[in-house]
């Protein structure tokens, strides 16, 4: 907690919610001071006019405290388990991930907004715990549609939760990749894409790349898609790694068919 006080009057920043954080990626866009101004305000309820009045002495060390609470660098620990708005929300066990997960989240990484919708991200990443034993839980299954519209109360959740997960899910997102872009073709840029044959800078490319996935997966069956969608990430990535030795073996008698000829 942050507290302050312009004229007597007392102000404090209990916390930095995700929204707060779009606030100031906003407010960025505005002269330093301004910026600062505005963000403070914004955080603490104090009217800008006010805030305009702390001395140069005061206000720096004031604004220096939340820079250094909102760096990436600090090290968050992930929170397995969270309540907000009076849920109790789990975060997921990678080892049970299917690729409908993961195409979503990689879908909203890829998107040119992803900035302002890392509350869709936790959605999907923490979600409401239906069974919570001593050493363990269970989560609700996986629904595009109900992570969506519940994605809006995560606008509420402190960043620091929020650092903490995605720093997490950003670490096994890299080394998953990592283990299978050699197989798979990819230059294993360290973000993620490189299954997909290096870097994907459109959010219609990752489309793309995962609707083809999606239909390798389900036999070219449209009906199946949906069951396609609920394979598990390493069944699915195992799958497409002995795909392409299977073509590459087929490629390599084609062409020893066509020498003997």
């Amino acid at each position: 907690m942050i507290k302050f006080s312009i004229n007597n009057k007392k102000y404090k920043i209990e916390k930095i919610r995700i929204k707060d954080l779009y606030y100031i990626l906003d407010a960025m866009k505005y002269e330093e001071k301004e910026a600062g101004i505005k963000i403070i305000s914004e955080l603490s309820g104090a009217p800008e006019s006010e805030v305009a009045l702390l001395k140069t002495y005061q206000f720096n060390p004031l604004y220096s405290l939340l820079v250094e609470k909102l760096k990436i660098t600090r090290n968050y620990p992930l929170q397995t388990k969270i309540y907000l708005n009076g849920i109790k929300y789990g975060f997921i066990n990678f080892e049970n991930m299917t690729i409908g997960e993961l195409a979503d989240l990689e879908i909203i990484k890829a998107d040119p907004k992803a900035d302002y919708l890392t509350h869709q991200i936790l959605s999907i990443l923490y979600r409401p715990i239906t069974k919570d034993r001593e050493v363990d839980y269970e989560v609700e299954e996986y629904n595009g549609a109900k992570c969506k519209k519940r994605s809006e109360d995560f606008l509420e959740l402190d960043v620091e939760v929020m650092y903490g997960a995605i720093f997490f899910f950003n670490n096994f997102h890299t080394n998953f990749h990592k283990s299978y872009s050699k197989s798979l073709g990819g230059e294993g840029d360290g973000d993620g894409e490189g299954s997909q044959g290096g870097i994907i800078p459109t959010k219609q490319k990752t489309i793309r790349y995962w609707i083809e996935v999606f239909y390798l997966i389900a036999g070219e069956d449209p009906l199946k898609l949906n069951e396609a969608a609920n394979i598990g990430i390493y069944h699915c990535f195992n799958f497409l790694v002995r795909k392409k030795e299977q073509y590459k073996k087929e490629m390599m008698e084609m062409a020893k068919s066509r020498g003997r000829m």
